[in-house]
């Protein structure tokens, strides 16, 4: 078993000066009769602090990507998620708003899993997060490349 821990601030700033972060995102349709609908959180950080996005998180050296998909949304949603997470594609961003103070700029790749919640689910935010409401739609900032990964 690897045992993951936070980046203390100065290593977490020096990561961030140098290569890309690794995330996760979860696409999380609701279950049941209802139209599907997804969960997205507001993000009380950078990036696109306030607005509303899937839920993710990062991936820590040494975990493959189920671990942080399992803890995003152990974190994130209290109850169970069904699914295997199937890889739906992934995207990339970057931008000029430095990452906690980080020279160049913030520069994520994410890999996204789509799952499903049971309406009944109890959703429980963690401190990245404010508020979680169901969406019809995703944001129109999320710009996942609609690509097959095999």
């Amino acid at each position: 078993m690897i045992v993951t821990r936070k980046l203390a601030e100065w290593e977490y700033r020096a990561t961030a000066a140098r290569v890309p972060l690794l995330c996760v995102d979860g696409i999380l349709g609701s279950s049941g009769p209802m139209p599907c609908k997804f969960l997205l959180v507001r993000r009380r950080f950078p990036p696109f602090q306030g607005e509303w996005w899937p839920p993710g998180g990062r991936v820590f050296k040494g975990e493959t990507l189920i671990p942080p998909l399992r803890r995003v949304r152990w974190e994130e949603v209290r109850g169970r998620v069904g699914g295997k997470g199937r890889i739906a594609g992934g995207y990339e961003l970057r931008y000029g708003q430095a990452d906690a103070d980080a020279p160049g700029g913030r520069h994520t790749v994410s890999v996204v899993f789509e799952a499903t919640v049971p309406k009944e689910a109890t959703i429980r935010l963690d401190e990245q997060s404010s508020a979680w409401t169901w969406a019809t739609r995703l944001p129109a900032k999320f710009r996942l490349k609609e690509e097959r990964w095999r």
